[in-house]
């Protein structure tokens, strides 16, 4: 067959994405409207504010989890041909669908593949491949469909389809081992904070009290988060980025999730550096969000890194405790339990065009569980076990990420063989 592609307007394409003389013999080059058949299938398209929870038909849509939601309307379920690979035309997201779906009403496009040429499998992975330049939250279907594919011989297609599907099961593997470790970690949570660090099958033996808190152990006591500071609270540093080596050094804490921060290690321009020296971070510090969206609103996440090395911005506020009364790691995890972040939303304030926002006085009344020290202890490894395993998971996930990538950009330029 050698090297060929379908027309001249295709071997230009193909230039941006393929060395087109580094292609095996026996490859093709194809253009977009080759790998897929004509015509728009007819499938039913569900509005983002009529998703279900649960239901009968998933609906997949363009955004990054597999299935959006769920509904129980059989009209306009997808009944052609299976698989078919679905395409966020705002999000760049390309999803393998062999199942009968309803799709997500916004920037959703149905492709099915030409399986007379490509394997669809393969196809999903060399669609995946493409090089598609955001446009923002513009559409990049008409970027797509310039695009050039490679075309191996149809069993070279299945055997690196193998390939990457093998890595792919053993990456969706691990995620469902983190998700089932996070979930692990939230019935921890609502146990120890309710009967203390003793087995669940001991859990009955426990004497609690009603708490404004709610159930917690008898003996445990309850007091202000302003009780238990071993320095007033501190907003951050308002300073502009750059990238001056003048600048020093800092760590950007821009949002806090469920799982940590999200960093940016670069440099600000601050006039007197020892006027910031108070900002720097010791390990234990807590942060909370204290102004952004109500989803992250009142969020806190633990620091654990070296000493007065960074200063954090003016979005955090800085929670530092005193350890002889609460170790930080068990007040980090209690100020993201159920009671703290319904706490936090109930006292958010916001004004017109502004992010909702908790001021000092609500985090310093923030009421705290107190349990002993020892019961601490003994909670904080509960949580640092299962934070081990979970970091341990982590690791390996991205390594499949990385090792996937790497074997995803080789076998599709064909400069790793699997025949």
């Amino acid at each position: 067959m050698g090297r060929k592609a379908t027309n001249p307007a295709v071997t230009a394409a193909l230039e941006q994405d393929f060395d087109t003389n580094s292609l095996p013999p026996g490859w093709a080059v194809v253009a977009f409207d080759d790998t897929v058949k004509e015509g728009r299938p007819k499938i039913g398209k569900v509005k983002s504010s009529d998703f279900l929870p649960y239901g009968q038909f998933p609906v997949v849509d363009q955004g990054q989890s597999f299935i959006a939601g769920y509904s129980n309307d059989p009209e306009g379920v997808y009944g052609g041909p299976l698989p078919v690979i679905v395409f966020g035309d705002h999000t760049r997201i390309f999803k393998y669908v062999d199942f009968p779906f309803l799709a997500g009403a916004d920037g959703t496009q149905v492709l099915i593949p030409n399986d007379k040429r490509f394997d669809p499998r393969f196809l999903f992975f060399a669609l995946s491949a493409l090089q598609i330049p955001s446009r923002g939250y513009n559409r990049h279907f008409t970027i797509l469909k310039q695009k050039s594919l490679p075309q191996p011989p149809l069993p070279e297609q299945k055997a690196i389809a193998q390939v990457l599907r093998t890595v792919q099961r053993a990456k969706e593997a691990t995620e469902k081992v983190i998700a089932a470790c996070r979930q692990l970690k939230q019935s921890l949570m609502r146990h120890l904070f309710t009967y203390g660090p003793v087995a669940f099958d001991q859990a009955d033996k426990v004497a609690l009290k009603e708490t404004e808190i709610g159930e917690m152990p008898e003996h445990w006591g309850i007091c202000e988060l302003s009780q238990l500071l071993r320095q007033p609270l501190r907003n951050g540093h308002s300073a502009r980025a750059t990238n001056n080596d003048q600048g020093i050094r800092t760590l950007i804490l821009t949002a806090i999730t469920q799982d940590d921060f999200s960093l940016n290690n670069t440099k600000l321009t601050v006039a007197d550096p020892n006027r910031v020296r108070d900002l720097w971070l010791e390990n234990g510090d807590i942060f909370v969000e204290r102004a952004n969206t109500l989803e992250y609103v009142g969020l806190a996440a633990l620091y654990e890194g070296p000493h007065g090395f960074a200063i954090f911005p003016d979005l955090l506020v800085r929670v530092r405790v005193d350890t002889q009364k609460i170790i930080p790691k068990l007040l980090a995890e209690f100020l993201l339990s159920p009671f703290c972040r319904d706490y936090y939303h109930r006292n958010a304030k916001s004004t017109a065009g502004s992010f909702p926002k908790i001021d000092h006085g609500t985090i310093e009344q923030t009421p705290i569980a107190v349990p002993s020290y020892d019961e601490q202890c003994r909670g904080v490894e509960c949580f640092r076990a299962i934070d081990r395993k979970i970091e341990s998971e982590e690791g390996r996930h991205q390594a499949l990420t990385t090792l996937f990538n790497t074997l995803l950009h080789h076998l599709m330029t064909g400069k790793v063989r699997v025949v």
